[in-house]
């Protein structure tokens, strides 16, 4: 099972479209969006999958993106974290700029993996049992190029695919 992990679009409508043409090529089966989205604008790319989002610190429409993404699929999820399970692994995630909360979810080791972003850099790192990983940005500050991450749960493989 392939699932896509993004974070930080920030409305860029170009990037987006890019990146979702990537995740059609994998034949991914969720979406997790770590945060900074922006914009309804930018939500309506990407909703049409199954998908997870939490909010970020652009994110300032959170009930319209909340009842727009619901609305799309009531089975979908939204918030300031997540905490769930995808294809029998155990996931959290969050933007991150809430102070503690990417800490509590690491040290806490009862996740597979951590989800995070608002830092724009790549991350793909082992801490006790946890895998943790930040896809980098598709938009806002350029740090790094610009990507998204596939992650193969059944083979925990991580593939970092960047956005030119």
């Amino acid at each position: 099972m392939k699932i896509g992990i993004l974070s930080d679009t920030h409305d860029h409508k170009i990037n987006i479209e890019a990146a979702i043409q990537i995740l059609n090529k994998y034949s991914i089966q969720k979406l997790f969006h770590c945060g900074d989205v922006t914009s309804l604008a930018g939500l309506e790319l990407i909703c049409k999958l199954p998908f997870v989002l939490t909010y970020g610190n652009g994110d300032f429409m959170t009930g319209e993106m909340r009842d727009f993404i619901l609305s799309n699929n009531p089975d979908n999820s939204v918030g300031y974290r997540y905490e769930g399970e995808c294809f029998e692994k155990k996931i959290g995630m969050t933007h991150s700029h809430l102070k503690g909360v990417l800490d509590e979810m690491i040290n806490s080791q009862i996740f597979d993996y951590v989800f995070f972003g608002h830092t724009h850099l790549r991350t793909d790192q082992k801490i006790g049992r946890t895998r943790v990983i930040n896809p980098g940005s598709l938009g806002g500050l350029k740090k790094q190029t610009r990507s998204i991450c596939i992650l193969d749960l059944e083979k925990d493989e991580a593939k970092f695919e960047e956005i030119f």
